[in-house]
């Protein structure tokens, strides 16, 4: 169960902040609107994860469970806010790398992007996406993760070297957004594993990250509907055929490098379907320009 006793109301002064961005929603421009809803629904699961460790019996001090809600993109509550556990801090070499992948993304936004030679827009947008990735998840993200163990937090880096999957189910299971699999895990896969099988189950997973991505995607570009959750739910196909004996046995056979080639082509290559014209033309690009790249 997630919720036990009654629902004290200071636990649900969080909420405040992503239900205010999502009334704003409506009201803002394409940009606007794409932040406040992917904000607002990372607040939600964050909110989702803290009650449920408080509700459990977590105590810690007031400055971890702000850091939490706050400063810090996991959704591990318990392990944060646990002082009795400690994490390793990073070292030099990870600082360095973290710091390079947030310049790297940079880059990308505030000079590449306005530098393309080229009159597609969906290029320039598809630049713009992953500097984003690069300045936000990969780069900042990391950088949190670095100060929080240095502080004795357990805070783990939530992307865990994605280019080098050996496998799609590799990729999606152990490496990619590992905030998202967390509350997907607890709150679709393992309570519909036990009704309808793993399979089916993981097919859920799926199709509820589709459905997030319409709702952060599509909706703000007003177009590209279907598209994210087609791309999800032939991710979910390509993992159950990796699952199968048969992609086994294929897998084992191309060896690590073979299934780094095949999770990067099958991966990346559908991904316009993720983020399609409609989006980088109507969303991307505008916000790009209002940040002064293009």
């Amino acid at each position: 169960m997630w919720f036990h006793g009654a629902v004290r109301p200071a636990l649900l002064l969080p909420l405040v902040f992503p239900v205010a961005l999502f009334a704003a929603a409506p009201f803002a421009s394409p940009w606007g609107r794409f932040w406040a809803l992917i904000v607002g629904s990372f607040f939600v699961a964050k909110w989702l994860t803290w009650y449920r460790a408080v509700a459990r019996g977590a105590r810690s001090s007031m400055g971890r469970h702000v850091g939490y809600l706050w400063t810090w993109p996991g959704m591990n509550a318990r392990h944060f806010l646990d002082r009795a556990r400690r994490a390793t801090a990073g070292g030099l070499g990870e600082w360095t790398y973290a710091v390079g992948k947030t310049a790297f993304g940079a880059v990308l936004i505030w000079v590449v992007c306005g530098r393309l030679e080229t009159d597609d827009p969906v290029a320039v947008g598809w630049v713009g996406v992953t500097g984003l990735g690069f300045l936000l998840f990969f780069g900042l993200f990391h950088l949190l993760s670095l100060a929080w163990r240095a502080a004795g937090v357990d805070a783990p880096p939530q992307w865990r070297f994605p280019l080098f999957a050996h496998s799609i189910t590799d990729f999606w299971s152990n490496r990619w957004n590992l905030a998202f699999r967390r509350i997907a895990l607890e709150v679709v896969f393992r309570p519909a594993a036990r009704h309808v099988g793993v399979g089916v189950a993981m097919l859920l997973v799926f199709l509820g990250s589709g459905l997030m991505h319409e709702v952060v995607i599509s909706l703000p570009a007003g177009g590209g509907f279907g598209l994210p959750t087609l791309y999800f739910v032939l991710q979910a196909g390509l993992m159950a055929l990796e699952r199968s004996q048969v992609g086994k046995r294929a897998l084992a056979a191309v060896g690590p490098v073979g299934g780094w080639a095949w999770a990067f082509v099958l991966i990346l290559g559908p991904a316009y379907l993720l983020f399609h014209p409609p989006f980088l033309e109507t969303v991307v690009l505008p916000g790009l320009a209002s940040w002064g790249a293009l």
